[in-house]
């Protein structure tokens, strides 16, 4: 299964590869940095607010390759950059970690395939989650990528492509449940029990992390895990496939994934005429196992960020088998980079239009921020907000207003410059609601900093209503 790709593929269809690769690169990186303030969306948030108050990286849930979304911020908190840079520091760590990867397996291993399958997971099938940029297998997914370059070449030495197989693994593995589960399918289509000592090394890692996981199993995970079994319990297994929910879930892809069901159609297909039976029989059984457990886990198919970040496994599994069996005879080299970049395509616009609502989401919270500063108030309810609906078929409308994004968005201006909003219906608060407020916050996620730290001199003020 180790195969040698050329640097620099000769015929016709190099430009098209490089065009394809050139123009994922740039778009990933040109929407960091033009939209780095509205990437700070949701749990993005309060990662970045973690980093910056305590100078280190704030990992939870065992899952250690969420480091790989704070180094930059990390280094920047240690230079004392401002926080403008900082925020712009933290959209960037997908974009760098994309462009090592690539320059390693496309020029290192020289493996082009691998190259634009790596493109391919940072822009097919999202959109909204683009603007929470910290999800753990968005990450995973890249490495898992590298793990399978690295996994056929023969251009590395036995110990250094043993010990990269080993720590790209557990990354993967540890980075999330459908990062085990897509890891898993992946070697089953690849057979990789036909490397028995290395297929054997690699069970006893699995092991290892899930003995280590099964003992320090976060509320968060075991949650997770226990939505999954209730709806195995209230509903079975054939709840996902009766005809209502497969319909919905048909339209949901339709007009959400036209790109993932494009590739997935393309793979059929192509598998069926050349009767690779394994390759086709090993596709279907992942989409159903994903499918199966993404729908148990929310089956509520209305849009919204974190809808993308559960159905991303799916779309994961679709390009891996892409570029795992689809490639092949002359046309599948053209056929391929052309079906990436029409993804790539369709991509960038409607990103651009999902974005119009973020970047009015932003303008309000830092309208909000200056209104507050102007007539003296350090820390605000707001009452109301401007309905923000994002474009697109039934899409959930994004909410006006969070407190850990307004606090960052007024650390720019320093640190005595920070303004505390939050969505409130309180007319009239009092001290006491002051203090009610300031010990529930933790119990609902708003974990402010403590203030030690050089970016937040956090105000100890009453609230007041934002008018």
């Amino acid at each position: 299964m180790r195969t040698k790709v050329l640097l620099l593929p000769t015929g016709p269809s190099a430009w098209l590869r490089n065009l394809v690769d050139g123009l994922g690169i740039a778009f990933v990186a040109w929407f960091a940095l033009h939209y780095a303030t509205q990437r700070i969306y949701a749990d993005a948030a309060y990662f970045l607010m973690q980093v910056a108050d305590q100078g280190s990286f704030h990992v939870i849930n065992g899952r250690w390759i969420i480091v790989l979304t704070q180094w930059l911020p990390v280094l920047g908190a240690q230079l004392g950059v401002s926080m403008a840079a900082l925020i712009t520091l933290f959209s960037l760590g997908n974009v760098v970690l994309l462009v090592l990867c690539y320059v390693f397996v496309s020029i290192r291993l020289r493996d082009r395939e691998s190259g634009t399958a790596l493109v391919a997971v940072q822009v097919v099938g999202l959109a909204h989650a683009l603007f929470c940029p910290i999800f753990e297998f968005y990450y995973g997914a890249l490495l898992l990528v590298v793990f399978r370059a690295v996994w056929k070449t023969d251009l590395l030495s036995p110990v250094v492509r043993w010990s990269l197989l080993s720590v790209l693994f557990v990354l993967v593995i540890s980075s999330h449940f459908m990062g085990l589960v897509v890891m898993g399918l992946t070697l089953l289509l690849d057979r990789a029990w036909d490397h028995k000592r290395l297929a054997a090394w690699l069970g006893v890692l699995l092991v290892a992390q899930l003995i280590q996981r099964s003992l320090t199993l976060s509320a968060y995970e075991a949650n997770a895990f226990g939505n999954v079994l209730l709806g195995l319990e209230r509903a079975g297994v054939g709840w996902a496939f009766v005809p209502g929910r497969l319909w919905a879930k048909f339209l949901h892809t339709l007009f959400h994934y036209p790109d993932v069901l494009l590739f997935g159609l393309y793979i059929a297909v192509a598998l069926m005429r050349r009767k690779d039976r394994w390759g086709l029989f090993v596709f279907i059984l992942g989409a159903l196992t994903i499918y199966t457990a993404s729908t148990l886990y929310l089956a509520d198919t209305t849009q919204s960020y974190y809808r993308e970040i559960v159905d991303q496994p799916l779309a994961v599994w679709v390009i891996l088998v892409l570029f795992a069996r689809g490639t092949g005879p002359a046309p599948s080299r053209y056929a391929i980079p052309a079906l990436v970049f029409l993804a790539l395509t369709f991509r960038m616009v409607r990103t651009s239009e999902v974005a119009v609502a973020y970047v009015k989401r932003t303008a309000f919270i830092e309208e909000r921020i200056a209104t507050a500063r102007a007539i003296g108030i350090q820390r605000g309810l707001v009452l109301e907000g401007p309905v923000l609906q994002p474009s697109g078929h039934g899409v959930a409308p994004l909410p006006y207003m969070s407190p850990m994004e307004a606090l960052l968005l007024s650390a720019r201006q320093g640190p005595d410059s920070i303004v505390v909003l939050i969505p409130s219906k309180e007319t009239h608060p009092t001290h006491a609601f002051t203090q009610r407020i300031d010990s529930s916050m933790a119990q609902f996620g708003m974990e402010f900093p403590t203030g030690i730290g050089p970016y937040f001199k956090m105000p100890t003020t009453n609230f007041e209503v934002l008018r």
